[in-house]
């Protein structure tokens, strides 16, 4: 693009060095644009503090505002001004395009759900690192949220969450939208998996939901709210919960590295089929079908 289109396309944007106070502050939050992230308490805490202290600084991190006049980024700093009950200085730009708030850092840098979530899809952290463990190629080396973890992947995992999103919402109507994104992810496979082949009959007898739930139940209750747990078809649940718990119990370990997913894979495709098995050995390579090949299970 020549600088005079850039120009031309920035020529509204207005920037100024503006004093706030507690009240202009208010006004602004007034303007905070529907879908911008929750505020996270623990930071809205630290910016008040460093105020009050007198030690907060006017920095190179704007307030802005789109040309419609939405605050897209600033509400803890602001939120801040307003619990400190300071006057604070900060750079001010209004009149930004609409597309610049999907790579602003808001105080604390956004994550990829923050920028999805930005962006108008409205998804949880713990949800969108299962998409992005679920999309990962299965091996020793990497997760899903390390494979899929730039800018230019939102999109995919966007798109990815708005075709199983009827699954997430399941989850959160049962109170099931916290647990491990490990698990979650081991769920979304078994779930997908099923659901694009109905008619394919497994040992266990279970629909693809009813399977999904019980896995998630036993990985992280070792019982289940489904029906009862039967060894013979849900052996590797059992082990894969146990070998979580020892690994931190006896590691100190957290279930969240390169092998525990795919000891989690392994053990949610034995448990998928209804596979009995001895012992519980990691996969070598995904013997689901590739996630982004399945279809949407939205109904």
């Amino acid at each position: 693009m020549s600088k005079f289109n850039l120009q031309n396309l920035y020529r509204d944007v207005n920037v100024s060095l503006e004093f706030i106070s507690p009240d202009e502050a208010r006004n602004y939050l007034l303007r905070n644009f529907a879908n911008n992230r929750p505020l996270k308490p623990e930071h809205l805490k630290d910016l008040t503090r460093e105020m009050k202290m007198s030690r907060f600084f006017l920095s190179s991190d704007a307030i802005t505002f789109e040309s419609d006049g939405q605050l897209t980024n600033g509400q803890h700093r602001l939120s801040a001004v307003v619990e400190s009950g300071t006057i604070q200085p900060f750079i001010v730009i209004k009149n930004m395009l609409p597309e610049c708030k999907s790579i602003i850092d808001v105080g604390k840098k956004r994550m990829m759900a923050d920028r999805i979530t930005v962006s108008g899809v409205k998804i949880s952290t713990i949800y969108c690192s299962a998409v992005r463990h679920a999309m990962a190629v299965v091996n020793n080396r990497n997760i899903g949220t390390t494979e899929y973890a730039r800018p230019s992947h939102d999109d995919l995992v966007a798109s990815q969450y708005i075709k199983h999103k009827e699954f997430f919402d399941i989850l959160t109507e049962e109170k099931l939208s916290h647990i491990r994104a490990f698990w979650m992810g081991g769920a979304l496979k078994i779930y997908a998996e099923m659901k694009s082949k109905p008619n394919k009959i497994y040992p266990h007898g279970m629909n693809a939901l009813d399977r999904t739930l019980h896995w998630i139940y036993i990985v992280t209750t070792g019982c289940s709210d489904v029906g009862p747990v039967q060894k013979e078809y849900d052996i590797a649940a059992i082990k894969v919960q146990q070998k979580a718990l020892t690994r931190k119990q006896q590691d100190n370990k957290y279930w969240c590295d390169p092998e525990a997913w795919c000891l989690t894979v392994a053990a949610a495709h034995h448990f998928m089929t209804g596979t009995g098995i001895t012992n519980l050995y990691k996969a070598s390579k995904d013997p689901f079908t590739p996630f982004k090949r399945l279809p949407s299970t939205n109904n």
